[in-house]
């Protein structure tokens, strides 16, 4: 085993799948989704133990997100607050867990406000895929390279 990568809010742990090809132990921590029949486990109640290499992190985005911004007024308060908690969940991981390299997904929008600008943004047309939605990254890592060339479909 090279070491522990951690998969926050890891859905279907498709972020951490090339770490776990890699020889990686990789936990995701996601209490909406089953990993390879792991139990369920929610960021907010997790304690990492032991040397944690890296840390992938990808909050639900449905309250931060540009694309729903003409919805958030009307939005129960509460779903913000959830969002926010996860958030600060993930931000007290990685500090307690303090990992080699950490990384924060999440789409452009208002995250912003809650743990400041990001490192970066990014296209994932820039990287092959087929698709525009710009993305916001937090954390201490090194920047991948785009696709020289690559084209905005």
């Amino acid at each position: 085993m090279k070491g522990v990568i951690l998969d926050l809010c890891g859905g279907t742990g498709s972020w951490s799948a090339p770490y776990r090809a890699a020889g990686y132990e990789v936990i995701v921590v996601d209490p909406f989704a089953t990993i390879d029949g792991a139990l369920k486990v929610d960021v907010r109640s997790f304690r990492p133990s032991g040397l944690v290499h890296g840390v992938l992190a990808a909050p639900p985005c449905t309250q931060f997100s540009v694309s729903g911004a003409r919805w958030w007024k009307s939005k129960p308060p509460e779903l913000l607050a959830e969002a926010v908690e996860i958030v600060n969940a993930c931000m007290r991981v990685i500090r307690t867990a303090n990992p080699a390299w950490w990384a924060l997904e999440n789409p452009s929008g208002r995250l912003r406000q809650w743990i400041g600008p990001p490192v970066y943004s990014f296209q994932p047309w820039e990287f092959g895929d087929p698709w525009t939605k710009l993305t916001c990254m937090w954390g201490k890592h090194f920047r991948p390279k785009c696709i020289p060339n690559a084209k905005k479909p």
